[in-house]
Order: structure tokens, then sequence, then C-alpha cells
């Protein structure tokens, strides 16, 4: 199925490319290749003992979701001031979210209130998620999650790997991001 020497997953037992942190079926940790280095900056956190991702829960992700609201906000006004009432605000406004989501999402993985509390999505390969990825994230996957009372937001609270609906349908996860300058 995959070129070179594929890993299994030890929770599933699916087989997995050589380069995948993450098992595409259950969604699991998979062990590092043989003489891949262990941290590279810029990659989610792993934790030293056990060699886990530790994926982000409901609350900080809800703190960074607060933290992007209020800088789009303060954005919004100020557009609002700059072009007056004439202009279609609250058309501007929901473009300006999902533009901001996407392109923010596709270039570092994270937002600006991601940056700020510390996490970062991330694909099953611990890569920043490709732009079709991040489009069924950010545009289909949180549209879904909602349109059924938020229960896709909130799912996040039961999960096992502490994935919305946006994440499931995207195959991404959020995970804590290590510092640039941090060295092991």
């Amino acid at each position: 199925m995959y070129e070179g020497n594929p890993i299994y997953c030890t929770t599933c037992g699916r087989e997995s490319e050589p380069s995948a942190r993450f098992c595409d079926n259950c969604g699991a940790m998979l062990g590092p290749p043989a003489g891949a280095p262990q941290y590279a900056p810029g990659v989610p956190y792993l934790d030293q003992a056990t060699q886990a991702v530790e994926y982000m829960g409901f609350w900080i992700r809800l703190a960074a979701f607060l933290i992007d609201a209020i800088l789009l906000t303060i954005i919004s006004v100020l557009i609002q001031a700059a072009l007056g009432d004439s202009f279609p605000v609250s058309l501007f406004n929901v473009a300006i979210n999902l533009g901001y989501g996407v392109v923010m999402i596709a270039w570092r993985g994270q937002t600006v209130g991601k940056m700020v509390v510390g996490i970062q999505v991330v694909d099953a390969n611990g890569n920043i998620p490709g732009i079709g990825a991040v489009l069924l994230r950010e545009i289909v996957g949180k549209f879904l999650s909602t349109i059924a009372l938020f229960l896709g937001y909130l799912w996040v609270a039961w999960d096992k790997d502490k994935r919305g609906w946006h994440d499931h349908i995207a195959s991404t996860y959020v995970v804590r991001k290590i510092p640039e300058n941090r060295t092991r």
C-alpha cells in the first residue's frame, strides 16, 4: 500500500505511511520512524517521557476563539468606521471571519488566538494541513459543528483525542505547539 517500510498502529493494527504521526483509522499516536529526530522546532510538542502528543481540550480552544473574536471585532469596527453605514458590513464580516481562519491555519496552522495560547492545528502527519483540509475544516466542518446547536464544538470535551466534528471531517488535530526557540 505504501512505498518504503509502512508502520502499523499498535491500537487498531492499520497500516500507515512511514511518515505518519497519527493513525488515519483510529487517530492513535504512531511511533516515530526509525532514525527520525524526536523533535524539530515548530513541530507539535511531544512529551519526552511518553512520546505522546498533547491534544488540546475545549477550554484552551475556547480561549483561543475568544481572543480571535475580540481581534476580529476590533477590525470590523475599524472597517465600519472607515467605510461608513452604506457598506454591507455583515456580509463583509462573514468573509473576513472565514478568510482569516482559512488563511492563518493554511499558512501557520494557527490563528492569532492559537498563537497566544500555544496551540496548533496539524494533520495526521503532524504537519500544517493543506489548503483542501483547511477549507474542509474551517468552512464545511465548522458549519456543521455550528448548525447542530454547537454540538460539534462541544464534542471536543468527550472525544478521546479532543477532536471536534470539524477536526474529524478534515482529519486534523489540535495540539500544543512547542516554542520555535526551545532546544532539547
